[in-house]
């Protein structure tokens, strides 16, 4: 028996935190209910409820197994760490009431288990609130790049993760106090007991709408991302190791989609990782790749990226001096 067909006997809580219920959420919580295979659980955590939603939500999907659960202490850290605790099996999967999900999201996650995994992330899209395409956002794939790509956040998306519940527990789950970047923080201490890695699938659309994170809060969140201590988790070592392996891991992109994309995502981590640490040397060597690139290739949807990347990438090197 392969790897493969054993790793679809391994049962995934999904985990859906909603502040409130609202019949709103019943088309939405369908797409996701179709996703849940006999073995799973869905668990949708919330803080307010009314007994009659709970049981209709539950009598609507009895082809699964679903959980209703009200936590008693407000915030959605604190919602996610009491789901987690909650949960009856070894993986995570979370989820997003706003976000749409690729029909075979589960499956294919599910096959990248490992005991020596920590995070599964993937691909994904931007869309609008009304479901129009804006654009790709490519993950590393590779361990180191993935875990590399932690220092911007935006490759490793929180409602695309498939965890360890055992890696999570042993790290002490989410930190409360860090409400904005909650996710980052949880994978960076993650990534020092397992592997990152992530599906060049897109398995996500991530819907962006004036209640996104990534349009909200961004003093706040940057505020918090400098009390990260990247430094600590994403180290030199993982410096050298991405730019000695830089043209096997170029080689491996070009055999999978969005290749041009992959490569520049990876070039902008190294290069902002290079100025965390203030290693001129590597910043160089990531920016002028970075350049080259940028001229080498057109890229979909981004008519201006190269004048803007190309600002951008001067801006870091007049600060190299």
């Amino acid at each position: 028996m392969t790897s493969h067909s054993l790793n679809r006997k391994i049962p995934i809580t999904a985990i859906l935190p909603v502040k409130k219920w609202s019949e709103k959420y019943f088309n939405a919580l369908s797409s996701i209910t179709q996703l849940i295979t006999p073995i799973d659980e869905l668990i949708i955590v919330v803080e307010q409820k009314t007994f009659l939603e709970s049981n209709e939500l539950i009598s609507s999907n009895n082809r699964i197994s679903l959980r209703f659960l009200v936590n008693k202490v407000p915030g959605l850290v604190n919602a996610l760490n009491f789901a987690v605790s909650e949960a009856s099996h070894q993986w995570i999967m979370r989820f997003d009431i706003d976000d749409k999900y690729s029909y075979n999201r589960m499956e294919i996650q599910r096959e990248l288990i490992n005991d020596d995994i920590a995070v599964i992330f993937s691909d994904y899209n931007f869309v609008s609130s009304s479901g129009k395409y804006l654009g790709n956002m490519p993950s590393g794939i590779l361990e180191s790049i993935v875990k590399l790509s932690l220092v911007n956040g935006r490759r490793t998306p929180h409602p695309g993760s498939l965890f360890s519940k055992a890696i999570f527990n042993s790290v002490g789950g989410y930190n409360p106090n860090l409400i904005q970047c909650e996710d980052l923080d949880l994978w960076l201490r993650m990534s020092r007991l397992g592997k990152l890695i992530s599906s060049p699938n897109s398995l996500m659309d991530y819907v962006l709408n004036s209640t996104s994170k990534s349009l909200t809060n961004r003093a706040e969140l940057a505020h918090f991302k400098k009390i990260l201590n990247f430094k600590s988790y994403l180290s030199r070592n993982l410096l050298f190791e991405v730019v000695d392996n830089l043209e096997s891991t170029k080689d491996f992109y070009s055999k999978i989609p969005n290749y041009s994309s992959r490569v520049l995502h990876l070039y902008l981590d190294l290069l902002q990782l290079g100025i965390i640490h203030g290693d001129k040397k590597l910043q160089k060597v990531a920016y002028r790749s970075l350049r080259k690139h940028i001229y080498a290739f057109k890229f979909e949807n981004f008519s201006e990226l190269k004048y803007y990347l190309f600002r951008k990438v001067h801006r870091f090197w007049y600060k190299l001096g």
